[in-house]
């Protein structure tokens, strides 16, 4: 079945995302360890990468600086690294 309009819980409690249209692009926060770059969780769906960008502070419990690259939104609090695509007109 479909999660496309419902509720869905995050995996930090206080993270919580109301349900997108299916149409809505979904974007995710992809979390990995800096030393191996194993992937090992992705947060989200979030609307846009601004909106991702803006929770991972509320998940890590601090604010993050971010560097962008030409597709990419990177930050980094060691161990772990976050990745979020990013849009092709930033709405920061």
């Amino acid at each position: 079945m479909s999660q496309c309009g419902t509720y869905r819980r995050m995996p930090h409690p206080s993270l919580y995302l109301a349900g997108m249209p299916c149409h809505t692009p979904k974007v995710f926060v992809t979390v990995s360890h800096v030393e191996t770059g194993e992937t090992v969780r992705q947060l989200g769906p979030y609307q846009n990468a601004a909106a991702a960008r803006r929770a991972l502070s509320a998940f890590t419990g601090q604010a993050m600086t971010w560097e962008r690259t030409e597709d990419t939104w990177r930050t980094e609090k060691y161990p772990l690294a976050y990745h979020v695509q990013a849009d092709s007109v930033d709405e920061s």
